[in-house]
């Protein structure tokens, strides 16, 4: 996947002589150079989603219905892994889980997300995610046997995947990139595995930083 100032100073000195010292020019001073234009979340195609009014409903799956999802990338690492900031490694969404077959589809809500964007070479339609129109990266996968949970959030290709592209307020974009295995006990749903935090402030990015994380935790409780 792609993820892929200089202060001038003048100091003017008096000559010892009685004669008064000539007056000349005042120098203009020079404008501050502009920084460049950077890349930043606004530029790619982003789409705010609002939850929906009606929450999934599958009386005969327990499974299916709105929860709070938070997902917090715990034991970091990584060179750059000092400059995510806090905030973007514990992220909270409204999340529904519909069923859609042999896997359920989790759907994140009230954040800003990448949608697809030949513009930029990035796509996330996963085919065994139903979209429609404008794939938004706002969906994962999750399957279940018995008690047992797997969450997949993982990329097939540059336009195939199901991980998680939120656009954040400071202009950065944050993609959310894992596997977790856990249980759904009381219709709660935790899981834990191994994934990746990147954080840039574009596609492409000039700036970006990453952390792996050796316990990404999702934790889904009922609404």
């Amino acid at each position: 996947m792609r993820w892929a100032p200089v202060a001038a100073f003048v100091i003017l000195t008096a000559g010892c002589n009685s004669e008064p010292p000539v007056s000349g020019p005042t120098p203009s001073p020079s404008p501050s150079p502009s920084p460049s234009p950077q890349p930043s979340a606004s530029s790619v195609n982003t789409l705010f989603l609002a939850a929906p009014a009606t929450a999934p409903h599958g009386p005969l799956n327990s499974l299916v219905g709105r929860y709070q999802l938070e997902i917090d990338a715990g034991a970091r690492s990584g060179t750059g892994c000092d400059r995510v900031p806090e905030s973007a490694t514990r992220r909270q969404y409204t999340a529904d889980i519909a069923d859609v077959g042999a896997r359920y589809a989790v759907k994140l809500y009230e954040a800003s997300f990448l949608a697809d964007s030949s513009r930029v070479s990035y796509g996330c339609r996963d085919p065994r995610l139903p979209q429609s129109g404008n794939a938004v990266c706002h969906q994962f996968l999750l399957t279940r046997e018995g008690d047992d949970i797997t969450v997949t959030a993982q990329a097939e290709d540059e336009w195939r995947g199901s991980e998680i592209w939120e656009s954040l307020s400071d202009g950065f974009l944050l993609a959310i990139v894992g596997r977790a295995t856990g249980v759904v006990r009381d219709g709660r749903i935790e899981a834990t595995g191994n994934g990746t935090i990147w954080y840039g402030n574009g596609l492409p990015a000039t700036t970006y930083y990453g952390c792996q994380s050796a316990a990404l935790r999702f934790t889904l409780s009922p609404r």
